[in-house]
């Protein structure tokens, strides 16, 4: 039989609970006092004294510690300030940047051994072989060798980068560092090129071809740029010229403006490869002329092409000399054949006999130079 939950108990006892609460706060409640009038009662308040008619050193002479003395008067002598402007600094000159002295590193102690070449660069090895211990490693593009690095494997060279930035190239052999352009002889270009008057040049045209390979390479050694006045293009500007150069060679001179060649503006990169085309089909009759501005004057310089006749002058020397020393050769021949015959001796008369025959069958002087090639 089911029984319900005795709910009234909770009921009664939350009910009692509820009647104590109200009679504690009804015991414990707070009166409010009476609420205060509003009506303001204004009195009348006293007239205050002007301050600024109040001595205030009263205050001080009559202390209660009587520590107040009165110091003399004394009359206050005011100054007018006047504004000093403070002197400008005295100018200084600058100080001059000393450059940076270079410090040379001695080269690597190592010896290149060896190249393993592909098309592609990274599979590229390099066989180097120190030369204290005699000790061969393979390395490759990003390797340390002592205090180097690595940059680049090329099929007959390795370059390297010293520590301070100093870079060192290793080469199989001799032969591959001589044939190197970077590694090449000082170009004496009084030789290649002969100015006959001030304004007048010979160029010999195949020493220039063998030293000079392209036109592109002919722009680098003038440091040519291109000319502006007033935003248009009047023609190519020569930058910087070393005394040895090939443009001080060509009496050129730096910041020299080339207007025109053989005619030909030098505004557009058409003109140019036109004189480049022209001057490259250039006939030993034919010359140049170059008109260019040169401190604001404007003035006209004429090349020409050197005969090739003057290359074969220097072989007729050597052929003159062949009859010189054949003519000593017979003169010294009859000279020992005369000092044979003052001497009486049987020995000496046998080889003064053999000398007599080997003069009779040897050739002439004139039919030595029939054999010598001319």
């Amino acid at each position: 039989m089911y029984k319900q939950p005795p709910i009234w108990i909770i009921n009664s006892t939350l009910f009692i609970l509820f009647i104590c609460m109200l009679i504690f706060v009804g015991l414990t409640r707070y009166k409010l006092p009476a609420r205060a009038s509003l009506i303001a009662n204004y009195t009348q308040s006293t007239t205050l004294k002007d301050v600024s008619k109040i001595d205030i050193s009263r205050i001080y002479r009559n202390d209660l510690f009587n520590t107040y003395k009165e110091s003399p008067a004394q009359e206050e002598k005011i100054e007018e300030k006047k504004l000093v402007l403070p002197a400008p600094p005295a100018p200084q000159a600058p100080v001059p940047v000393q450059p940076r002295t270079v410090q040379f590193l001695e080269p690597l102690q190592v010896t290149l051994k060896g190249i393993m070449y592909s098309s592609d660069e990274r599979s590229n090895r390099a066989v180097i072989e120190e030369n204290k211990s005699k000790n061969e490693k393979l390395y490759k593009v990003g390797d340390t060798v002592e205090d180097s690095e690595i940059v680049r494997i090329y099929y007959n060279k390795v370059m390297l980068i010293r520590s301070n930035g100093q870079q060192e190239t290793l080469f199989v052999s001799p032969q591959e560092a001589q044939k190197d352009s970077a590694y090449k002889h000082e170009v004496v270009w009084q030789t290649i090129i002969q100015q006959k008057s001030a304004t007048e040049f010979m160029i010999d045209k195949d020493q220039f071809i063998h030293e000079v390979k392209n036109l592109a390479e002919f722009i680098d050694m003038l440091d040519v740029t291109t000319a502006f006045k007033k935003g248009k293009t009047i023609g190519c500007r020569i930058g910087v010229l070393k005394p040895q150069s090939l443009g001080i060679a060509l009496g050129l001179l730096p910041n020299d403006i080339i207007l025109t060649i053989a005619d030909i503006p030098t505004t557009s990169t058409n003109d140019r490869v036109e004189i480049f085309t022209k001057i490259k089909n250039m006939t030993q009759q034919e010359t140049v002329a170059v008109k260019m501005l040169r401190n604001g004057n404007e003035i006209t310089q004429i090349y020409s092409l050197a005969p090739e006749q003057e290359t074969q002058s220097e072989q007729q020397p050597m052929q003159e000399m062949v009859p010189q020393q054949l003519q000593q050769m017979h003169e010294m021949s009859n000279q020992l054949v005369m000092e044979s015959q003052t001497i009486k001796n049987p020995m000496l008369e046998r080889t003064q006999k053999n000398n007599l025959s080997a003069m009779t069958n040897a050739p002439s002087s004139s039919s030595l130079l029939q054999q010598v090639p001319t």
